[in-house]
């Protein structure tokens, strides 16, 4: 695992510990939106049949911006899982910039999916500041079985 897929991972498992529930941002402002939702490396597969610890997930990719504030956090959920993802602002404070971020996602069973994201911000990514949140985005997925068309 290198050092950017590391510091996500780390990142993840921190935002898991500590789900965001934050307050409003006044209506006036616009809010966060998605701007790139795409699979790292498709086509998207269930881990190996007996894998137990330490599975491979599919990534997705989940790029966001706020034009005033900072995205702080990425929310993504599919029928048997969530990630709370939070950036802990490494792409820096200054507003309007994009983060970027590879969300582990790991299916139980091939089929149809859809996957929901959401996304956070808030001033400065100051904690202390109201959030705003984006629309739901949906990623209509077909999840093949382990090892499939790869």
């Amino acid at each position: 695992m290198g050092a950017p897929r590391l510091v996500l991972a780390l990142l993840v498992i921190l935002g898991a510990m500590a789900p965001g529930a934050v307050r409003a941002a006044p209506p006036e402002s616009p809010p966060p939106t998605v701007t790139r939702l795409e699979w790292m490396d498709p086509p998207v597969t269930t881990p190996p049949r007996n894998c137990e610890i330490d599975c491979p997930a599919e990534l997705l990719l989940v790029e966001a911006v706020d034009p005033d504030s900072s995205i702080v956090e990425v929310q993504v959920s599919w029928s048997t899982g969530v990630v709370f993802a939070h950036t802990h602002c490494v792409q820096g404070t200054r507003i309007g910039r994009s983060a970027t971020l590879q969300v582990p996602v790991s299916f139980t069973r091939p089929g149809p999916e859809v996957v929901r994201v959401q996304v956070f911000s808030q001033a400065r990514c100051d904690f202390r500041q109201p959030a705003q949140e984006s629309a739901v985005f949906l990623v209509p997925t077909h999840v093949l079985g382990a090892g499939a068309g790869r």
